[in-house]
């Protein structure tokens, strides 16, 4: 089931409630094509991707924010998820005649349970894209700040893990960013190439891992 939501429009028709599963703020933020083999839109390669759950998210005009049901993972054998608060995730635009501007993020805690000790893991993401025309070629680009951000379900966004000596946390920071260039050759016909990076870095400070 990838889609089933129901929106409730305000008299103003500039606001609105959406209740149910569908795409997320985060998911929006989603320039590329699928162009060539299994580039998947190059999600977790500069661009962030949300799962689909289900929210309650709040519209008004260009801006949205959802309280997302959070689906946090274990971090290993003998740890259990505690308790769990929704995830939310937000998204603005501003619209020109030549292109937009989107500024986005988004923030999940959750408590886990490892031996008699409770463990806490925060994850947040904020960037920022948009697009320009300059006709007949077309530039969008985004770059993201992440921490434990697939912990979350934004691909690229960090992997965080538990440091086997004190048990504590160790977080992983991760940014990433892409761009991608269409040149419409007519009103049917366009072509497409693009660039994406990530790299993350845990607080072990052990080497970056590039992706690219």
């Amino acid at each position: 089931l990838r889609h089933l939501a129901g929106k409730v429009r305000f008299d103003t028709r500039e606001s609105s409630v959406t209740v149910g599963q569908t795409d997320t703020p985060l998911r929006l933020v989603n320039y590329s094509n699928q162009v060539f083999g299994s580039d998947a839109q190059m999600r977790g390669y500069g661009f962030p991707f949300a799962p689909r759950h289900g929210m309650l998210q709040l519209e008004m005009g260009n801006f949205r924010i959802a309280a997302i049901e959070a689906r946090p993972e274990n971090l290993g054998a003998g740890i259990e998820v505690k308790r769990r608060l929704p995830k939310f995730e937000f998204i603005k635009t501003w619209d020109g005649q030549r292109g937009f501007l989107d500024m986005y993020g988004g923030f999940q805690r959750y408590r886990m349970e490892r031996l008699a000790d409770d463990i806490e893991v925060s994850s947040w993401a904020l960037g920022i894209g948009g697009a320009i025309q300059i006709t007949p070629v077309v530039v969008k680009a985004t770059i993201g700040r992440y921490r434990n951000g697939r912990k979350a379900g934004w691909r690229g966004g960090g992997t965080p893990m538990i440091n086997s000596a004190d048990g504590n946390i160790i977080d992983a920071d991760a940014w990433q960013g892409a761009i991608v260039m269409k040149a419409l050759a007519s009103s049917r016909i366009s072509f497409e190439t693009g660039f994406g990076y990530q790299q993350e870095k845990s607080d072990t400070r052990g080497p970056d891992e590039q992706s690219r």
